[in-house]
């Protein structure tokens, strides 16, 4: 502040009248912007949570550097995505707009030559699949190598195969789990999908939805392995257990194979939350880096993907 001052000082002594009433205004411009951007940093300094004693838990610093970032200017607004190891590439859900459908991408790293940077990384989009209503999530079943896509309008998951990619079944989540609602139907409901695979599990495995709000928990659940197929009956989703998480607004889960652990994203905050899924015990808290951290996954190097609803994907290394 001080030496904004200072400059703005100087250019006063070097301006005519003209120049001083014109640079009047820019520096009164200038310090209103600077007073305004402190006041609104130091109010979000006090909300920072590993800073607030309010939420009661401590926030580790997060691991993770910034590597780059990749524009996917087909998808305006990412909410959710996996990578395939498989096929070498990444399945990504946009979550639709005025005038545009919810759909499921798939995408690859492609070189490019840049005309200021030089050779770079660009995203290249290789097939699309419109679907549903407000697609939130997607994750990949490592056992049968299928999609399972989550939409929060419709509470439903869909099946998907990747080649295609191309639909292949429906499952309705209900509400109801041992007498109670474990979430309300419409609402700020699937923002995420998991799979886990468990042995003699239906499909190999079990299911992890993260639900936003009405309550923030982490829905476990198993889906059929018959029926759910396009102009047949609704296949239902057997919630199988749920775990409770902090009203932060849960925005992604994603099973972490490695450590057995379910990664959190609450993107309100920034902050990325570690569950034993067995135990539903929060192991840690991190800042989680990036902004509106609408997707998470791990590629084949052990590189952090994040799709951001504010647009392309940030990468990050350890």
């Amino acid at each position: 502040m001080v030496s904004l001052i200072t400059r703005a000082i100087g250019l006063f002594d070097r301006a005519g009248i003209a120049g001083r009433f014109m640079l009047k205004k820019i520096v009164i411009a200038a310090l209103t912007i600077a007073v305004i951007g402190g006041m609104t940093f130091a109010a979000l300094t006090i909300m920072r949570p590993e800073i607030s004693p309010a939420y009661g838990f401590q926030i580790e610093p997060s691991p993770w550097k910034f590597a780059g970032f990749l524009p996917l200017k087909e998808v305006p607004e990412p909410s959710g995505i996996v990578y395939h190891p498989g096929r070498d590439s990444f399945f990504v859900v946009d979550d639709g707009g005025l005038g545009r459908p919810s759909a499921l991408y798939e995408f690859v790293l492609v070189p490019d030559v840049h005309p200021e940077y030089g050779e770079v990384t660009a995203t290249k989009i290789v097939a699309k699949l419109e679907l549903g209503r407000d697609l939130e999530g997607v994750t990949l079943n490592t056992v049968n190598g299928l999609l399972y896509v989550a939409d929060e309008w419709y509470d439903k998951v869909y099946e998907v195969h990747p080649d295609g990619p191309r639909h292949r079944r429906s499952f309705e989540l209900l509400p109801d789990f041992e007498g109670r609602k474990v979430f309300t139907p419409g609402g700020d409901g699937i923002e995420g999908i998991a799979f886990r695979p468990v042995k003699d599990k239906p499909l190999g495995g079990v299911f992890y939805l993260a639900n936003q709000n009405d309550p923030t928990c982490v829905i476990v659940c198993e889906l059929p392995e018959t029926g759910g197929e396009t102009g047949g009956p609704m296949a239902k989703i057997k919630i199988t257990d749920v775990i409770e998480s902090e009203q932060i607004n849960l925005g992604e889960v994603m099973w972490h194979a490695e450590s057995g652990t379910l990664w959190l994203s609450h993107a309100w905050m920034n902050l990325l939350q570690i569950v034993n899924p067995d135990t539903k015990e929060t192991l840690r808290w991190e800042s989680l880096p990036g902004a509106a951290q609408e997707g998470i996954t791990l590629d084949a190097d052990g590189r952090l993907w994040i799709a951001q609803d504010t647009g392309g994907v940030a990468v990050y290394e350890r």
